[in-house]
């Protein structure tokens, strides 16, 4: 068993007294330091869905506190992200999915909600998963058990939705297929699997100083891919910085790419740009 399903056990293990106690107010005192997050004023942190002693990373929740509020980024098991809202009430936080503007403008009223119940005496929290329009929940809720995503080094997930496209083939390689593309309603995802060019433009005057060094880090299926990132962005060309990788992809299927574009400036820090991505169906 690997470190990190080791640490899960330990963290979800709980016995028939534990759980009579889970609904039942914990002193902060006396949740112990790996639990510290399951606490109504403290649940910023990654938490992953588990079953026993199973963990799913392809269910996740990212928290951040912002202000007296909360917001938060929901994967629900497909590579599909949500932004999220919510502020702490008597007995949990809910949280609600903030629409984007595609989203607003096809007039789909139909939100996801997450509702957060720490568990302390499991080391977890439950999270009730619904739907409102207009406020109103319009869905049966199911429940999924989340415990703070152990930290393995390693192993990084992403959980930001995409701000930007990415485009597969040529149009990862001519900015005349990528605008064809675009004009026809979008990137096309699907492509031969194997080999695969992937790759976006940005605006060189939008990225910032010239000065500045930029690269991009590489995620497929979610997660990171380390020993190709980072990888430098390409040639400026007619004010445009073209960001390109050959992706060895050998897996048919539905599949997800992200570019995580980034400068690093004189002050030597390492800035996020913006994220693009895709879901593919590889063929």
């Amino acid at each position: 068993m690997s470190l990190a399903l080791m640490w899960l056990a330990a963290c979800t293990r709980q016995t028939e007294a534990d759980a009579e106690l889970d609904d039942e107010e914990v002193p902060e005192g006396d949740v112990p330091v790996a639990c510290k997050n399951v606490h109504l004023d403290h649940l910023d942190t990654d938490w992953v869905s588990v079953q026993g002693t199973n963990a799913n990373p392809k269910v996740r929740l990212r928290v951040m506190k912002v202000g007296d509020a909360y917001e938060a980024y929901w994967i629900d098991g497909s590579f599909t992200r949500r932004h999220l809202a919510g502020k702490r009430r008597e007995r949990d936080v809910k949280l609600v999915e903030l629409p984007t503007p595609e989203k607003a403008a096809s007039g789909d009223v139909s939100l996801v909600s997450v509702s957060l119940r720490p568990r302390p005496q499991s080391c977890s929290v439950r999270a009730t998963i619904g739907r409102t329009e207009e406020g109103v929940d319009v869905m049966m809720p199911t429940a999924v058990e989340l415990v703070p995503f152990p930290q393995v080094e390693g192993v990084t997930f992403s959980y930001a939705p995409a701000d930007e496209p990415l485009f597969l083939g040529e149009a990862a390689t001519s900015r005349a297929a990528r605008d064809k593309q675009l004009a026809s309603g979008g990137p096309r995802s699907d492509i031969a699997l194997g080999t695969i060019p992937v790759g976006t433009w940005s605006s060189v005057e939008k990225d910032g100083d010239p000065s500045c060094t930029y690269d991009m880090d590489l995620y497929f299926d979610d997660q990171l891919v380390t020993d190709l990132s980072p990888v430098a962005a390409g040639e400026v060309a007619d004010g445009n910085r073209h960001w390109f990788h050959m992706w060895k992809a050998p897996f048919s299927g539905n599949h997800h790419f992200e570019m995580f574009r980034h400068r690093t400036c004189a002050d030597g820090k390492r800035e996020l740009i913006a994220i693009a991505g895709i879901d593919a169906i590889l063929m």
